[in-house]
């Protein structure tokens, strides 16, 4: 019983560790650029 845990434990840790990998080269930053057109902006623009 201890060891199909122990392997069960080890299989859990390399997989978790393996999607993490995976999922930090998909990692992106992006940047919200604000439009000096739009009205919202221009509210915003006037309570600054």
């Amino acid at each position: 019983m201890k060891k199909a845990l122990r392997v069960l434990a080890t299989a859990v840790a390399f997989s978790s560790l393996s999607s993490f990998a995976l999922a930090a080269d998909a990692v992106k930053i992006g940047f919200l650029v604000k439009q000096a057109e739009e009205p919202w902006f221009q509210t915003e623009w006037a309570f600054a």
